[in-house]
């Protein structure tokens, strides 16, 4: 008997979430014992994940066991002027903070010298114009 579409999308999502709960990863057939289906199945729903785009990567575990993760690869991260400016701006807010656990939690500040510079640069410029600026009245 064929299955539903709707059992094989919720068994796509229990895959992704077990990949994504296991670091090293999980073999086709650890996830078929779990899934209590066969390892043909299975082999079928990751390449039906990878072809959708879906980060799945194949690995070998210490004792040559075939693994699938899921990889969280980011190459480049890039902000438009307006999330970098309120980035900085929330940072320099923070500042006072240094030292306590509200600016130390679990959301440490990263360390990107380069754009932290540029944003700096542009509130800089923006308060040099904003100075020359003629006042209202």
């Amino acid at each position: 008997m064929p299955e539903s579409e709707s059992a094989r999308l919720r068994r796509a999502l229990r895959i992704i979430l077990l990949l994504s709960q296991q670091k090293k990863g999980l073999s086709v057939y650890d996830i078929a014992e779990r899934e209590e289906i066969g390892v043909r199945s299975i082999r079928r729903d990751i390449a039906l994940l990878r072809d959708e785009g879906l980060p799945i990567e194949e690995a070998l575990s210490e004792h040559g066991k075939k693994l699938w993760r899921i990889t969280a690869k980011v190459d480049e991260i890039s902000f438009s002027y307006h999330e970098l400016l309120s980035l900085f701006l929330g940072r320099r807010l923070l500042e006072p903070f240094v030292g306590t656990p509200l600016f130390e939690g679990p959301m440490r500040p990263v360390p990107c010298d380069a754009e932290w510079r540029r944003a700096e640069s542009s509130c800089n410029m923006y308060r040099q114009w904003k100075s020359n600026a003629a006042p209202m009245r």
